[in-house]
């Protein structure tokens, strides 16, 4: 008997001697094997005559040392494992097996309606049966209270009384019993054999994290650590990190979201699901800021427990003695280089180097967008990728985590293409400079100095409406070739407490996980000076913003916030940093300028008429721009190049909107 579907027929032999000793010890074995024939293929193994038993328990019981390791050749069935991992005794694991023999063979539920004497046709197996049969072997109580309670068995009718209670081994788990070939796991986990697992050295992690991660699997077998906490940023592997840790103790993985397991059938099936399989259970949580969770308590199963986590949030109940916790960050740009080797291989564009320094990407996000860079390659029949085709795969990844959020701007322009003043340019060099050098600005700098240097570039744009701030954000962000994106921080604002810093928190994790430029616009919603606590409300609005402060802070990115209100802002926040860039209204040359760059080609309005528009009428960039796209409309309605009369018109039509006086003299046509 060394096959695990032999060990597991030995059982299904035993069960179905104690139905027909029972059989037997009523006078009813005849008429049972009449009534129901099937039962002779079982009686030739089970019964040696009529009346007569075999030794069927002595022959589990030496099955049984092949579990314990007497064999250690042997392969085991899942129910000797299950057995040995929750202790389960004899007449406990018959139970189970009698239980689920339906789940066998349908006919089986027929004759537990004959042996009750129902008048249904089938029945499962109920509590008064579970006496008869146990008769001598312990109190049905007792030995039902831990199948029920690890979700080995469940009750069908559990609003009926306990007498007429019937019983039900779940599909899936009968299924994983008796060593089924096919089995169809769950929609609710995410299950993969051992062999299917990474190799820790094949993933994203830096030498010392990678060392102290090869010590764990020793301290797990000497029970030293039993639950294994990784926090990390979405898209950088945490689960992966347990998969090489299951696979280096020999187990598969089986992961499920926090969510479900407040379902009590899901998680009253996943300690067993876990046992059978040989599987490390892996909780993962999606928590917000202050928000505490608690691990599980998974009865049928033992071993060591893994938590997938968030940079937000904690645990509950975790054995503190016995749990060790992981922080994984995003990968420096070498080890980056190396997975878009692996996954891109010969199709890999020029200058790969550039790309790894530039997306500041998780090992996970690093594959997703690699693999739909491919096949907008071969969508388009080239052999190598193209950089384009990897800002494809990345706008297609940020339309899936990100767009729900916040809205994607197009990247575009150059600084030539902005009017600003020569001050107001310089500082957004700077800021260009500051975050193309963020990652390796650290290596140039002093130990004690670097210390405080994150990864994250902060940045304030300060100015009335229309002076060119979001035109800034997106020329910064295409110098840099990144994609930007942009969040109303008004709109996130939300009445219910702790609401507003849930949205912060998830846009902000989404982003810093994506690699792109976040703008916060309209910041003084949220970065407003803190006020005197004088009722409940100032007390949540402070609260809102000190999240925030602390939270960018933290932030590892690049992220922009526009204020209208520059005086209003927090002094912390202004303290906070990188760079306060201030945009002032322009100048006669300035607005000259952006007339210039906002007028289409072939004009026919001369240098003259627009160098007065711009002296005489004190226009911020965005009505400028309003007032070209007027003019373009008129000349195109009228069928011509934008004339003269089409500039000066769109410029009254612009002041009307304001509702002020055109300062251009009438007539001037």
């Amino acid at each position: 008997m060394g096959a695990p579907t032999e060990h597991f027929a030995a059982y299904v032999r035993a069960a179905v001697g104690v139905l027909l000793q029972q059989l037997h010890r009523t006078g009813r074995l005849a008429e049972a094997l009449e009534r129901f024939p099937f039962l002779l293929e079982y009686q030739a193994v089970t019964l040696a005559e009529p009346g007569a038993a075999v030794d069927w328990l002595g022959d589990l019981l030496r099955l049984e040392a092949l579990a314990h390791g007497e064999r250690p050749g042997e392969a085991v069935a899942p129910i000797a494992t299950l057995r040995q991992e929750m202790g389960l005794d004899m007449p406990q694991v018959l139970l189970l097996v009698l239980a689920g023999l339906p789940e066998q063979d349908a006919r089986f539920g027929a004759l537990y309606a004959h042996m009750l004497h129902f008048a249904s046709p089938y029945c499962r197996p109920s509590w008064p049966l579970f006496r008869q049969l146990l008769d001598g072997l312990g109190d049905v109580g007792q030995v039902c209270r831990p199948l029920l309670r690890s979700g080995l068995l469940t009750v069908v009718n559990p609003d009926f009384p306990r007498p007429e209670w019937e019983f039900a081994v779940p599909a899936l788990l009968w299924d994983l019993l008796s060593g089924a070939r096919q089995i169809v796991m769950p929609a609710w986990c995410r299950h993969r054999e051992a062999q299917a697992l990474p190799a820790l050295e094949g993933l994203l992690l830096e030498p010392d994290l990678l060392a102290r991660l090869q010590q764990l699997p020793a301290l797990i077998g000497h029970g030293e650590a039993k639950t294994i906490v990784v926090r990390a940023p979405a898209g950088c592997e945490a689960a992966e990190v347990l998969g090489g840790l299951a696979r280096v103790l020999g187990r598969g993985l089986v992961e499920v979201a926090a969510a479900d397991l407040e379902q009590d059938r899901i998680r009253q099936t996943l300690g067993p699901l876990c046992t059978l399989t040989g599987s490390l259970p892996v909780i993962t949580y999606d928590l917000g800021p202050g928000e505490a969770a608690p691990l599980p308590d998974l009865p049928g199963y033992s071993g060591p427990l893994g938590a997938v986590l968030g940079l937000e949030g904690g645990l509950t109940g975790a054995p503190g003695d016995h749990s060790v916790t992981f922080e994984l960050g995003i990968p420096p740009a070498a080890l980056r280089l190396r997975r878009w080797q692996q996954v891109l291989g010969d199709r890999a564009p020029e200058r790969l180097g550039d790309v790894a320094e530039r997306y500041a990407l998780g090992g996970g996000h690093i594959s997703s967008v690699a693999e739909r860079a491919l096949l907008q390659a071969s969508l388009e029949q080239r052999q190598v990728v193209a950089h384009s085709d990897l800002r494809a795969g990345l706008r297609s990844l940020g339309a899936h985590l990100l767009e729900n959020l916040a809205v994607r701007l197009e990247a575009r322009g150059r600084w030539e293409e902005i009017a600003v003043s020569d001050q107001t340019l310089q500082q957004l060099r700077h800021l260009e400079r500051r975050c193309r050098h963020r990652e390796r600005l650290t290596q140039h700098l002093s130990p004690a100095y670097s210390a405080g240097v994150g990864g994250g570039v902060r940045a304030l744009l300060s100015g009335p409406s229309g002076t060119g701030k979001t035109l800034a954000a997106r020329v910064l962000a295409a110098e840099l070739g990144l994609e930007i994106y942009r969040v109303d921080l008004a709109a996130v604002v939300n009445k219910y407490i702790g609401e507003t810093e849930k949205n912060l928190s998830q846009v902000l994790a989404r982003a810093e996980s994506l690699g792109v430029i976040l703008l916060l616009d309209e910041g003084d919603s949220l970065l407003g000076k803190r006020s005197e606590v004088r009722s409940s409300n100032d007390r949540y609005a402070n609260l809102q913003t000190n999240y925030l402060l602390q939270r960018l802070e933290s932030y590892s990115g690049i992220v922009l916030v526009t204020t209208n209100l520059g005086q209003s802002i927090d002094q912390a926040f202004q303290r906070r940093m990188d760079a306060v860039i201030e945009f002032l209204p322009p100048s006669d040359a300035e607005r000259l300028r952006i007339w210039r760059l906002h007028l289409p080609e072939g004009h026919g309005v001369d240098e003259t008429f627009l160098q007065e528009v711009a002296g005489r009428c004190n226009m911020t960039g965005g009505q400028i721009r309003n007032a070209a796209l007027q003019a373009a409309l008129l000349a195109l309605d009228a069928g011509r190049p934008v004339s003269r009369g089409d500039v000066e018109e769109a410029v009254r039509m612009e002041y009307r909107k304001a509702g002020t006086l055109c300062p251009l003299p009438m007539g001037m046509r």
